[in-house]
């Protein structure tokens, strides 16, 4: 029962983290594509072949407005999940737990770099981080 608990409560705090990378994985699509604009803008020649369609500015301009209002909507979504994961990690009764839990999920920390922040041994870190995804109450 408390296997499964563990894997129910950590699907919900790991939502956070989930819509965060899609975030940061739109972010590096963006500087991709402002560095594609600049190199259509300069008219940097390369000597390599090219191949494939030839993409326009005004192509780029569009695909980076999409990729824009994809961030922001996925930017909205995690400001209402985290301000439910961080609700259920307040209420914790411990706050190492708490601290431990914030630090993981909401800082996306891994727990080897929270052991080393916190001068606590990665050991100790990984049981408060197991035994807080437990205690948390989802409502």
């Amino acid at each position: 029962m408390t296997e499964d608990l563990f894997k129910i409560n950590k699907r919900f705090l790991m939502r956070y983290t989930l819509i965060m990378n899609k975030v940061d994985r739109l972010e590096r699509k963006l500087a991709r594509l402002y560095d594609r604009k600049i190199a259509i803008q300069a008219g940097e020649i390369t000597g390599m072949p090219k191949g494939g369609k030839n993409i326009t500015l005004e192509d780029l301009l569009v695909q980076a407005e999409s990729t824009n209002e994809r961030i922001n909507n996925h930017m909205s979504k995690a400001r209402e999940i985290r301000e439910e994961i961080e609700d259920v990690i307040d209420n914790l009764p411990n706050s190492f737990q708490s601290t431990v839990l914030d630090m993981y999920f909401i800082e996306r920390k891994s727990l080897y770099e929270i052991a080393q922040e916190l001068t606590y041994s990665y050991r100790y870190v990984n049981k408060a981080y197991a035994d807080g995804v437990k205690a948390c109450k989802i409502k």
